[in-house]
């Protein structure tokens, strides 16, 4: 996948308040399969010239019947350009992703998530 380029006024709107949560891309892109159960977008907006500043990252967690791990993780990362008024969306890839292919939510993780998420997460994976 190509990396894609937004405004930074535009990844102030979607970075918000350091972290949120909804069933709905926060930036049209980047979508996902009907398949996606939520996004989780986590960070900060830094103005800044310095290049290759990792500032937030978008998590999409979705299932995958295919997958004998019915809970899948992709992830994009966004990245100052060294001009401050463009940020770059850098897909991961699969492999180099913790928690890809899972059964559940992360042990680490899933105490920070609403009941909504963890109930979403259950009736659809299991």
């Amino acid at each position: 996948m190509k990396d894609k380029l937004i405004n930074f006024d535009e990844f102030l709107n979607i970075v918000g308040s350091g972290r949120s949560l909804g069933t709905i891309s926060p930036t049209q892109l980047i979508s996902g399969p009907t398949t996606t159960l939520f996004y989780d977008m986590r960070g900060s907006a830094t103005y800044t010239s310095c290049a290759s500043l990792a500032m937030s990252t978008l998590d999409r967690w979705r299932t995958d019947i295919n997958d004998s791990l019915p809970l899948n993780r992709d992830q994009w990362i966004f990245y100052s350009t060294g001009t401050p008024s463009l940020v770059r969306i850098v897909e991961r890839e699969k492999s180099s992703i913790p928690d890809h292919w899972a059964r559940d939510l992360p042990e680490k993780e899933v105490d920070s998530y609403p009941n909504w998420i963890k109930n979403l997460v259950n009736e659809k994976t299991k």
